[in-house]
């Protein structure tokens, strides 16, 4: 049997996702709780905190649209459903990324996300400044491992804390809410 049961009591089928399945409420719980970063920081940084943070990033930093901001703001709803699996695991199971993928299908099509190519790279960069964000406000990474974090260096350091995101429920709540009024989702 696929079936999940949703903090709310809603039934997933992680075989067949189905818009009806999908609720907000859902996502924001089960993203708060979700740790960043498996787990390993010294503090909790939820999914939910990262999405809210790349979002600002996105409005306030990089001066986005409200259409890709809301982009930016719900693209890792799927790991409401899903978890926060690391970049290199996912590289190493298809079948999940399979289900990722139909995920997040559902997800785009009940909150009417737009998936254009231009949204998706400025997604890409939001969710990257993040990232690079992150690690200088939680990591102490060991010299040697500096070299799995390279690919950042050529982007620029944003001036704003990730650490000013964190428990960012209501935050996440009140953008969602904003964003559904001004793009009439």
């Amino acid at each position: 049997m696929n079936i999940f049961i949703t903090h709310s009591n809603r039934l997933i089928d992680f075989a067949n996702p189905q818009n009806s399945d999908i609720h907000i409420d859902d996502i924001i719980h089960h993203l708060s709780m979700i740790p960043r970063f498996g787990g390993k920081l010294d503090v909790h940084y939820s999914v939910l905190d990262h999405s809210v943070f790349a979002a600002t990033i996105a409005k306030t930093l990089i001066k986005m649209e409200d259409e890709a901001v809301f982009a930016v703001l719900m693209h890792d709803a799927q790991e409401a459903y899903l978890g926060d699996v690391p970049t290199p695991l996912k590289r190493l199971l298809p079948d999940y990324k399979a289900i990722e993928h139909a995920f997040e299908a559902v997800i785009r099509t009940k909150f009417k996300i737009n998936t254009s190519p231009e949204i998706e790279t400025l997604v890409k960069t939001a969710d990257l400044l993040a990232l690079k964000a992150e690690k200088q406000a939680f990591f102490d990474t060991l010299p040697v491992h500096e070299q799995h974090w390279r690919f950042l260096n050529k982007l620029p350091l944003v001036p704003l804390s990730a650490r000013d995101y964190i428990n960012s429920k209501d935050r996440f709540r009140d953008a969602f809410n904003y964003y559904s009024k001004v793009l009439n989702l």
